[in-house]
């Protein structure tokens, strides 16, 4: 999923409206999603989400008030977003049962072989290999849609927490600092938030300077920090044991050339 224009979408579209065509948007996707055995990603459906996180993200932005007291990056989420983790998710796990099933195949030929020298053991586990493979093969190519998505929407949240934040001038307020170390250190998004929310944010609840508009939007980048750390767990728990040693191998390299 790709953030794109809005189909129809006016950026100077007011509230009401903007309202009016997330929910259009909304019983669009529901409509689709109801027809007999409808392929969760076909690109219609993808193109759907997109259009609803993008009029999300221009709701978010045009009223941050509204959007808090309507609790609109809460829908963008489990509107937008986490279905699509759901079913990636669900699409991996099947994978993987279906991996350890052909594994345990493969074994099974394997000692009927050992045991008997039949060759009909021995094109039973040919059979069962070329099964695994493609089992495998299968597998990565989730695991690599979903690690694309993931990061995708991950710089989508980011640039909502961007743009809230200098729309509402929350850096040159003091009431968010070093905005650019979350785009560089994603993974410890969920720390930033929990310490936000429970710190700064209450100060910045206390400050008398700021407006409705201010409190509001600060909240809401708490809320999105909060979910860009899900996504960065997400990444974390579904990347391969061989992705996580390249990643740490590149990391000793780094250290050592420094």
């Amino acid at each position: 999923m790709e953030l794109r224009e809005a189909e129809g979408a006016v950026p100077t579209a007011n509230t009401a409206e903007l309202i009016k065509m997330i929910r259009k948007a909304n019983e669009a996707l529901d409509a689709n999603m109801r027809v007999a055995n409808v392929d969760f990603f076909a690109s219609h459906l993808e193109l759907l989400r997109a259009d609803m996180l993008e009029l999300y993200r221009r709701l978010l932005l045009r009223n941050p008030y509204s959007s808090y007291r309507k609790d609109v990056a809460s829908k963008l989420w489990f509107s937008a977003v986490y279905p699509s983790i759901e079913q990636y998710r669900a699409n991996i796990k099947q994978f993987e049962a279906m991996l350890t099933m052909s594994s345990a195949a493969r074994n099974a030929n394997s000692s009927n072989s050992s045991a008997s020298n039949g060759s009909g053991n021995i094109a039973g586990q040919s059979t069962a290999e070329a099964d695994a493979f493609a089992v495998r093969k299968e597998l990565a190519k989730w695991r690599a849609r979903f690690q694309k998505f993931l990061q995708a929407s991950t710089g989508s949240l980011l640039r909502v927490v961007t743009e809230l934040a200098e729309n509402n001038e929350l850096v040159a307020t003091g009431s968010l600092t070093k905005l650019s170390d979350f785009a560089l250190d994603y993974r410890a998004l969920s720390v930033h938030a929990f310490g936000f929310e429970f710190v700064d944010g209450l100060r910045s609840e206390l400050d008398p300077t700021l407006t409705h508009s201010q409190r509001a939007a600060l909240t809401i980048v708490s809320r999105l920090l909060l979910y860009l750390g899900d996504l960065s767990r997400y990444r974390i728990l579904h990347t391969s044991r061989k992705q996580s040693i390249t990643g740490m191998m590149r990391v000793v390299s780094s250290g050592q050339g420094q």
